[in-house]
């Protein structure tokens, strides 16, 4: 895929870019965070793409290419993929767009050292032997009494179970009985983004000694966002580059030697000829992984939210939902996956209580 111009945008763009985001900030803080499909603005939002709004709403090609860059940085899709409900309610819920994009004080602003895996392995240690690895869930067999899941060789049974996972995921489950219509139609309407996420390491890291961020985005290269990701140590130096949306699509479709030099090539248009030898190269397209089938998160398409979404969080008999996309608050993060947990974890809870179980305190908590 050719590398296009760069957007040249006269002076009187940014100025408008500026305007359209105010529209769209409005627009998120008008609709329902909780329920964005009750908003009064829903059904017209939901009737189309978010291209489509954009294209309505945006009055310059710039402005129009600059939400085109949010999107597949945000969604790792493209504008015409997504309902306008959901960008707009997603944007709400993370309180605006500046929160979504930027690092200092937005969502990129912190990184966990050693990995954000590292919150899972600490649980996981916590919990000891009853986190059960290596055994993936294929069936679950429901009632009003509670759930049977088969896991291979492993079998549970409990009182409730709260399902936490990509909603592509979800619908690889054989649910018996079947789940109600409304659950099944959601989740298959909310797919997940894709993207190919790369480390490039390099002995040093030049672009700090040049006095560069080490980020960068473009509107027109396939590597549309470059972070630094040099470790705490500040060696070795590592960009961590993004290819998105389209962007991944054509990525995917590259052997792995091709796809290296576009990604070098890429860097080398943002930070110059020293970023041509890499000692390094690292690569994940999230959409081969099994146990995730794309990232950031799973989106919802047009007509999805006013025809099945108060489905996304309703139980079902003992079957409770929780994962990022379900939350109220920063959706498609960390911190809208805690929320959604702990609401699951309340649910769980009164249930529980209704049905005359004594919980302990702790258990309450």
């Amino acid at each position: 895929m050719p590398t296009n111009p760069p957007t040249r945008w006269p002076p009187r763009v940014p100025w408008r870019i500026g305007g359209l985001l105010r529209e769209e900030n409005r627009l998120a803080r008008r609709i329902a965070a909780g329920e964005p499909w009750q908003a009064r603005q829903a059904e017209r939002l939901d009737g189309q793409t978010f291209a489509t709004w954009l294209q309505r709403t945006a009055y310059t090609a710039g402005g129009r290419s600059f939400f085109r860059l949010i999107t597949e940085a945000v969604f790792s899709a493209e504008p015409e993929d997504l309902s306008a409900l959901w960008a707009a309610f997603y944007i709400g819920a993370a309180g605006g767009v500046n929160a979504l994009i930027n690092t200092a004080g937005g969502a990129q602003q912190d990184r966990i050292e050693g990995g954000s895996q590292c919150i899972a392995i600490k649980l996981a240690e916590d919990l000891g032997d009853r986190v059960i690895l290596s055994a993936l869930v294929m069936d679950i067999d429901w009632n009003d009494a509670g759930v049977r899941i088969a896991a291979g060789a492993t079998t549970v049974r409990a009182r409730r179970a709260v399902i936490a996972i990509p909603t592509p995921l979800a619908a690889r489950i054989r649910f018996s009985p079947g789940l109600p219509g409304d659950r099944d139609q959601l989740v298959q309407r909310m797919p997940m983004g894709r993207v190919i996420k790369v480390n490039v390491v390099y002995d040093e890291s030049f672009w700090r000694s040049a006095g560069f961020s080490g980020q960068a985005n473009s509107d027109s290269r396939p590597l549309g966002a470059v972070f630094d990701n040099t470790p705490p140590g500040g060696a070795p130096g590592v960009l961590v580059g993004f290819l998105e949306g389209k962007h991944a699509d054509f990525g995917a479709r590259l052997d792995l030697a091709d796809r290296r030099a576009q990604v070098v090539g890429d860097l080398v248009g943002y930070f110059g000829p020293r970023a041509r030898n890499p000692i390094a190269y690292l690569e994940r397209n999230w959409a081969e992984e099994e146990f995730s089938r794309g990232c950031f998160g799973p989106f919802a398409t047009p007509g999805t939210l006013t025809r099945f979404g108060p489905a996304l969080r309703a139980h079902i008999g003992p079957l409770h939902w929780a994962g990022t996309e379900s939350a109220t608050r920063w959706a498609g993060y960390i911190d809208g996956a805690i929320e959604s947990g702990q609401r699951a974890a309340r649910e769980v809870a009164d249930g529980l209580i209704r049905t005359g179980i004594r919980l302990a305190a702790s258990d309450q908590s």
